[in-house]
């Protein structure tokens, strides 16, 4: 069983899309919008950015880049980092911005705040994989106990069904 943010087509292995939730903005304590809650797309303007690159965050990727086009802007993309975790570490040493998935403000870090964003319907998606040849019992009670828990309403989270 694996935990992804898809899309993952590969044959013998199942995906299904758990959580849909939208994306926030991380940003330095002392950053002028960080006094703004939501943060308007459209501020994101000439604001240096931090991303995945397109080949490890090709979903991602098209997510930002879009919600920046439809706000009249191209992003100013400073860095490419792997691994958004580490992307939000360099906001907090003030290197840049980087837009996370909301659950990933959960990750407190020093000299980030992070904050809505205004005007994009972009929705990160996390979804369970499983290999579908004969998969163990286990695999399904793991599968049903997962649809239980996301079914009970997470803050801030929908389903990916609703």
């Amino acid at each position: 069983i694996g935990l992804l943010r898809p899309p993952l087509e590969l044959p013998g292995v199942e995906m299904e899309t758990i959580l849909r939730e939208p994306f926030a903005i991380a940003v330095p304590n002392h950053h002028r919008l960080a006094a703004l809650d939501p943060v308007p797309v459209s501020a994101l303007r000439d604001e240096p950015l931090i991303m995945l690159p397109r080949p490890i965050g090709l979903r991602y990727y098209s997510q930002v880049l879009g919600m920046c086009h439809r706000a009249g802007f191209s992003p100013l993309v400073i860095h490419e980092i792997g691994h958004l975790p580490t992307a939000v570490s360099l906001v907090g040493a003030g290197v840049g911005l980087t837009v996370v998935p909301e659950s990933l403000t959960a990750l407190k870090l020093p000299g980030v705040t992070y904050r809505a964003l205004e005007g994009s319907t972009e929705q990160a998606e996390t979804a369970l994989c499983w290999r579908s040849d004969d998969a163990p019992p286990a695999v399904n009670r793991f599968l049903d106990l997962a649809r239980e828990l996301i079914g009970t309403g997470l803050t801030g989270l929908a389903r990916a069904n609703a």
